[in-house]
């Protein structure tokens, strides 16, 4: 294996670790929502609006959105 093989390697595998812990403090401390899961967030907003809950609706709403807006400005 290459060197620069080997960098791009190590970087894949930290940036990866550095995007699952994220994802996981973000999923314990926003009630069980998901920072980088989108389909499990829209289906939380799905069930809320589906109750007439706009409570439970509001914050996985708010995060796809977030989301969605976040992938149009860094394309």
């Amino acid at each position: 294996m290459k060197r620069e093989d080997r960098w791009r390697l190590t970087l894949s595998i930290a940036l990866t670790a550095t995007a699952g812990c994220v994802d996981a403090v973000a999923f314990l401390k926003t009630g069980h929502l998901f920072a980088s899961f989108m389909s499990g967030n829209s289906t939380q907003f799905t069930v809320g609006v589906a109750h007439w809950d706009w409570s439970k609706a509001a914050l996985p709403g708010l995060l796809v959105a977030l989301f969605v807006a976040a992938t149009f400005t860094g394309r």
